[in-house]
């Protein structure tokens, strides 16, 4: 079958960059929804070797005449876009996505520090839920671009702008890595993290990437006026991470390590499975003794809540053994008694 010669054209004048591409049907009406790295490429695929094709890709090629696309700067946005698109024109040939509730999505909480997260889970009370996206690690992927540019947090603290443990409270390592504006400490107000999650929800939006780039320039020129130097600063990293998408915009630049682990609340989750819990832990102690060639032993504490350090139950001890008349010896065991 010879394709209408319109929709050759098209194909035949696609760029090689990333975005999203529409299949119609001879009534115009939109049939299916794509992303693709390449839109050339990806396209092309489709209507060459048909014989290899399954048989509802065969029918979805036999009855597109016409193809409308979208470019964006990156796969990125292009995989934030294909949701947006598939959840406003409900194509019936993406039909899975839409009914199957397996698919992951990516969830913001509504408490007065939202959480970000990356869920299956369709049920959570008080939470607002972008997706489903039809590949967990192209998800994960995105959310990790996503935490380095508007730095929200994942722990399970539960935070209040009057909370005064706010002020001494130490963060973890993710502020330090530049992946949380640190809400457990008083180094963002409620009203600026709330900024921050705004633009996100703006960006996952898949279309107003200029619109949250003004925002954030606007924010920018605000703090500095202000003084406020450490807000302009995050306002300008923002910025530039988005702006970065154009040289580093695949998604497998966003893949993270296996350790150190980043998301604190899967992490926690992962440990409840393997220690065999029957919730995720809420307190975690550690010990670490010392000695010098046996003798001055020594002992410090360290302890997490929800996974986050709480440096304030930090200690140090001296072990005088299990009658106190002297060390215990290299013995790590005794120590700890």
């Amino acid at each position: 079958m010879d394709l209408p010669t319109t929709l050759a054209e098209k194909i035949a004048a696609l760029s090689d960059g990333p975005g999203c591409y529409i299949y119609k049907d001879a009534a115009g009406i939109e049939i299916y929804v794509g992303k693709a790295k390449n839109l050339r490429r990806r396209v092309a695929s489709y209507f060459q070797a048909r014989d290899g094709h399954p048989a509802k890709t065969l029918r979805l090629v036999q009855e597109t005449v016409d193809l409308q696309v979208i470019a964006t700067d990156s796969e990125v946005e292009a995989l934030l876009l294909e949701n947006v698109l598939i959840k406003e024109l409900q194509p019936r040939f993406n039909i899975k996505l839409k009914d199957d509730k397996t698919y992951p999505l990516l969830a913001i909480t509504r408490e007065a520090f939202p959480r970000v997260f990356c869920t299956r889970d369709r049920d959570q009370p008080e939470v607002d839920f972008f997706g489903p996206f039809g590949s967990a690690k192209e998800l994960y992927r995105a959310y990790h671009f996503l935490m380095r540019v508007f730095r929200f947090r994942v722990c399970d603290l539960d935070l209040r702008e009057d909370d005064p443990g706010r002020r001494s409270f130490k963060p973890c390592l993710n502020f330090h890595i530049k992946r949380c504006s640190a809400p457990c400490t008083t180094r963002v107000s409620q009203a600026d993290y709330g900024e921050d999650i705004r633009a996100l929800r703006a960006f996952i939006g898949g279309r107003n990437k200029g619109t949250v780039v003004s925002s954030l320039r606007e924010r920018m020129k605000r703090a500095a006026g202000e003084l406020r130097f450490e807000d302009a600063a995050r306002c300008r990293d923002q910025i530039q991470a988005i702006d970065r998408l154009k040289e580093r915009g695949r998604l497998r630049d966003y893949d993270e390590p296996a350790a150190p682990t980043i998301d604190i609340h899967a992490g926690m989750e992962r440990l409840q499975a393997h220690l065999g819990l029957a919730a995720p832990p809420r307190v975690i102690e550690g010990f670490d003794i010392a000695h010098l060639q046996g003798t001055h032993v020594v002992a410090s504490l360290v302890q997490f809540v929800s996974g986050v350090p709480n440096k304030d139950a930090y200690r140090r001890f001296k072990i005088r053994g299990e009658a106190g008349d002297g060390d215990p010896g290299n013995d790590d065991f005794a120590a700890m008694r």
